[in-house]
Parts: C-alpha cells; sequence; structure tokens
C-alpha cells in the first residue's frame, strides 16, 4: 500500500489536498478499470455467445442427423419383421398343407384297410 492509503486510514490525520487529490485519483483509477473490465466482458461474452450459438446449432443438426438415423433404423427393423412375418405365414401354410397331406393318406391307408377287411 502507498503511504497516502496508509494515512487515509489512521486517526487524527488531516486531509489534506494532496491525500484527497491522490484518493480521487484512485477511485477515478477504480472505476475506469471496472468499465473496461465490464466492456472485455461484454466482447468475450459476444464472441463465446456466437461461439456457443453456432456450436447449438451445429449440434442440433448432428441431433437432426441421429435422429434421421434412428428412425430409418426402426422403419428397417419394422420392415425385417414384417417380411419375417410374411415368410413366416407362407411357411405356416406350407407345413400345414404337409401335414393334411399325411393325415389324408394316412386316413386313405386306413379306409382302404378297413375296407379290405370288411370284404
Amino acid at each position: 500500500m502507498s503511504l497516502q492509503s496508509i494515512l487515509r486510514y489512521e486517526q487524527g490525520t488531516q486531509k489534506s489536498a494532496h491525500l484527497r487529490k491522490a484518493y480521487q485519483m484512485q477511485v477515478d483509477r477504480i472505476k475506469n478499470d471496472e468499465m473496461m473490465a465490464e466492456r472485455d466482458n461484454i466482447v468475450r461474452l459476444h464472441k463465446y455467445g456466437d461461439f456457443w450459438d453456432e456450436m447449438a446449432s451445429h449440434f442440433s443438426h448432428i441431433e437432426e442427423a441421429a435422429m434421421d438415423e434412428e428412425t430409418r433404423r426402426k422403419e428397417n427393423i419394422v420392415s425385417q419383421r414384417a417380411l419375417w412375418n410374411e415368410s413366416l405365414e407362407q411357411s405356416s401354410w406350407t407345413k400345414r398343407i404337409k401335414e393334411e397331406n399325411k393325415k389324408i393318406k394316412e386316413e386313405l391307408r386306413m379306409a382302404a384297410k378297413a375296407s379290405l377287411a370288411v370284404r
């Protein structure tokens, strides 16, 4: 601390014009420093605000692309399931027809045996 700053807080010292002038210069310097710091903050916030706005728009594009990709993936899964269900239905009908053919052949064989037994 300077001598003027120390003397300002001493009790019983007379405040001279020199001390008042030094005090006023110190107050003005502090105000000027605060004003310059505020300007720097405004410039910094504006600069970083633009940066974050740009980053937010960039991330929103990435998010949209990811959502589009996720939607395409889900549609692809639905499409694959639909194809699987269609082929499953066809397989089921084919298997059912084969099993019914086996039953019909067995019934015909049993009916042929029964007709021989009756004769």
